[in-house]
């Protein structure tokens, strides 16, 4: 799932996007790793961003732990 989100922010990094999610979970778990894994910004910015908004629980941070194992 995360890698087809990566490929349509990708596609489309020409356009201004509205993504969200009904309790603000996944939105801000797969921008986070959008941010970190394809656009290139450090993981202290992108957690930075990420914390301002939401602070993960623990399943959502092994999922987004996990992806990222699964990208490098």
């Amino acid at each position: 799932m995360s890698k087809t989100f990566f490929q349509v922010m990708e596609t489309n990094t020409n356009k201004k996007l509205f993504v969200h999610c009904v309790a603000n979970k996944r939105v801000s778990a797969f921008i986070y790793l959008y941010r970190r894994l394809c656009a290139g910004i450090s993981d202290a910015e992108a957690q930075k961003k990420l914390h301002e908004i939401w602070t993960p629980d623990p399943i959502w941070q092994k999922f987004m732990e996990q992806t990222i194992d699964d990208c490098n």
